[in-house]
């Protein structure tokens, strides 16, 4: 082991840690950022949200989808917002932890 304290002494600044949020991540594509992939998910949760609301419109304008589809469309749209909810509290809940850490 080559001395893991030493990884602890480099300055750690909120521009580093959140820098990915705004696109400006210079990580390598095998090793992606946390925040890189909790953008991600929330985009594929919002594009299933959007595919059931166009699944609704269809529907409901007469076009040629049936219920099961707009069914199946919405209930996908559904968990992964119930996922996408749960990942926030398990994250909310860890930072809580951390937070209440004595140093």
């Amino acid at each position: 082991m080559t001395g893991p304290i030493s990884a602890f002494t480099t300055p750690v600044t909120t521009n580093s840690l959140l820098g990915s949020l705004a696109g400006t991540s210079t990580s390598s594509s095998q090793n992606p950022m946390f925040s890189d992939m909790l953008l991600e998910q929330l985009g594929q949760v919002n594009a299933l949200d959007q595919s059931a609301h166009a699944a609704v419109e269809k529907s409901l304008s007469g076009g040629d989808i049936t219920q099961v589809e707009v069914f199946t469309e919405m209930k996908k749209a559904d968990l992964a917002l119930r996922m996408m909810i749960q990942m926030h509290n398990k994250i909310f809940d860890a930072y809580s932890e951390i937070k209440q850490m004595q140093m």
